[in-house]
């Protein structure tokens, strides 16, 4: 079974109270009770409040439409929370918590971490609210921001650092001292000459923005290609308006106009730089960094071109999603409220030397639209049970009900009526010791819970090392894939056509049955990487040796935001991952990982970075995954 986190940010794991939350719990347990095995339900009004000065509440991925309450602290005591979820990409709250001062008690404190807030932050006069690490949709007074995503105009009334604006209308800057904010596609109003005199005194960046100066009435994007083109723009723009734009002279450069501004487009996607973009040069010259994190990814292209390099391309993806410029989608005859997978894999992508794997932002908004989530391991059961029962060890299992039509569908359990509604949020039960059997309407499905954390995972292939043979003629063998290599890494000029299609240096794709030849052109050859259906190694023929003793290009499940994993015999001079006992490799995304890092058998085994070479990423997308 899967577990929550071994360490969560902000949380001491030792000292604090630590209540466990999940969108899928039990309801009918109290915050003394929660286990990470056994979490609270937080779609009700879940209360809050305990004795203890820090308590922390972890939540699991997925909506969690409950409010949380807490009384201030006793008289001349300390009382805060921590509200934490698995990350600002897949945990959504969408109540502000309550607060009770009275009885002359003190100031409670609430800290948000990893987590997205869909409400108003703030403006609770006796309750300073910190956030961290989270995407917010907007705030008020008496808030601290930091390292966070906004999606709203900000009014500066709080303490805010290290920020990402995305998206605001009307954006003001007049009152802003605050440093390094990344504005992303957001109209921004240059009110007066007092706006433009902050240009040399504090850091800020703009990304695929609109501005509007003094009296013009309507926002526009600065006109130009580069960066020296956009900032004359924004100059000549100022100038028509009367405003003298101040000049600094630093870094190199002399008297440039705004200078601590940078203006550009396509640096940035939702809140995040991309590395060796405009603006990561101007960070990289100032040794800044602007918005909600330090990260500078590479960027992995979305496209209908299916011969680019690194890329999702329609040629990965199965029938059910449909992959255009810069979108993947459910295709128009996929109804998301009937069980449906939709997959995309990405052709292989070399990463240029480089070895360790960090972090996977995946930026999306299925849950928006669809009310699904990106995620390849299954929180519920494929197939809908005829009867529950107990754990092995004599536990409870949790089920959830769900309807095969546009009706409510109702299922009786213990004398218990249970719903589909959403709205009632009364679609889960637990199994109870000695009643295996249920009635329900007949349009009721229901399904056993296997993942109470609702982790959104990812599959990948990664290895450090591919066979060394260099082909530049003779047939090509089916269902492998084949990366374009090119004969000097200076020289990427050359391409392979194949199939009909031209391939530029590292593309790759799959050879297909009947289409042996290739042709080469220019200076570049083709190198054999793996079969596209590979898993069991004793089934592998032409590489067999190759892979003995080396990370094998199998399919394994990973949390974006926590890319480690386990090594065979517990050992980093190892080059393979842990296998189970169902020779699939252990790492983040496995039901065993966290279990075996927090030794919850007794033995505690180390975790491991994953590295490689060469990855290719694989995205599902299940209906059947809850919110």
């Amino acid at each position: 079974m899967y577990n929550f986190k071994d360490k969560y940010p902000g949380v001491n794991m030792t000292d604090d109270a630590l209540k466990w939350c999940s969108c899928l719990g039990d309801k009918d347990i109290t915050w003394n009770q929660t286990t990470r095995q056994h979490p609270k339900n937080t779609h009700v009004n879940v209360g809050g409040n305990t004795d203890a000065a820090v308590t922390a509440y972890l939540l699991s991925s997925g909506i969690h439409t409950g409010v949380f309450s807490f009384s201030g602290a006793p008289a001349n005591s300390f009382r805060h929370s921590i509200i934490c979820g698995d990350s600002m990409d897949n945990t959504v709250l969408t109540q502000h918590p309550t607060y009770y001062q009275g009885d002359g008690r003190f100031r409670h404190d609430t800290y948000f971490n990893d987590i997205k807030l869909d409400f108003h932050v703030g403006d609770r006069g006796f309750s300073i609210m910190t956030c961290r690490n989270c995407d917010i949709k907007e705030f008020g007074t008496y808030t601290d921001i930091g390292l966070c995503k906004i999606r709203n105009a900000v009014t500066y009334t709080g303490n805010v650092s290290r920020i990402s604006v995305i998206g605001a209308e009307e954006q003001e800057l007049k009152g802003a001292n605050v440093n390094l904010t990344l504005f992303d596609s957001s109209s921004i109003y240059i009110e007066d000459q007092t706006v433009l005199d902050k240009s040399i005194q504090t850091y800020q960046a703009f990304n695929n923005c609109t501005f509007k100066f003094g009296s013009e009435t309507e926002y526009a994007a600065l006109i130009g290609n580069t960066v020296a083109e956009l900032r004359q723009n924004f100059v000549d723009r100022c100038t028509n308006q009367g405003f003298t734009v101040p000049t600094i002279t630093e870094y190199g450069d002399t008297d440039l106009p705004a200078g601590r501004w940078i203006f550009s487009n396509n640096s940035a996607i939702d809140g995040l730089v991309l590395k060796y973009s405009d603006i990561n040069l101007f960070e990289i010259s100032r040794l800044i960094r602007f918005g909600y994190t330090d990260d500078r990814n590479d960027s992995i292209p979305i496209t209908t071109d299916t011969t680019k390099a690194g890329s999702f391309n329609p040629a990965g993806a199965n029938a059910a999603l449909d992959v255009t410029d810069e979108s993947i989608s459910f295709q128009s005859n996929v109804d998301i409220s009937q069980p449906n997978t939709g997959r995309a894999d990405s052709n292989i992508i070399w990463l240029g030397g480089r070895k360790q794997l960090s972090k996977i932002n995946l930026f999306n908004n299925f849950p928006m639209m669809n009310g699904v989530y990106v995620d390849s391991t299954p929180s519920l059961s494929n197939i809908p049970v005829t009867e529950v029962e107990l754990q092995e060890n004599g536990m409870y299992k949790m089920y959830i009900v769900r309807s095969t039509d546009e009706e409510i569908a109702t299922v009786t359990y213990n004398g218990s009526t249970y719903s589909s509604s959403i709205v009632t949020r009364n679609n889960l039960f637990k199994s109870v010791s000695g009643v295996t059997t249920f009635t329900s309407s007949e349009n009721a499905v229901v399904y056993e819970v296997l993942d109470f954390v609702v982790y959104n995972t990812i599959q990948m292939r990664v290895i450090d090392q591919i066979p060394t043979d260099i082909i530049s003629a003779g047939n090509l063998q089916t269902g492998y894939w084949y990366l374009v290599e090119p004969n000097s890494p200076t020289d990427t000029t050359g391409t392979v056509t194949y199939n009909g299609n031209t391939y530029p240096a590292y593309g790759s794709f799959i050879a297909v049955n009947g289409v042996p030849n290739f042709t080469i052109n220019g200076s570049a050859h083709l190198r054999r990487c793996y079969r596209q259906d590979y898993d069991n190694p004793n089934d592998e023929v032409t590489d067999l040796a190759f892979w003995l003793n080396k990370q094998k290009p199998k399919w394994v499940d990973v949390l974006p935001s926590d890319l480690r994993c386990l090594k065979y015999l517990n050992n980093d001079k190892q080059a393979e991952m842990q296998l189970d006992e169902n020779n699939k490799y252990i790492a983040s995304g496995h039901p065993d990982f966290y279990n075996k890092i927090l030794g919850t058998n007794g033995v505690i085994e180390p975790s491991f970075n994953i590295n490689g070479t060469y990855i290719q990423l694989r995205l599902l997308v299940t209906t059947l995954n809850p919110m």
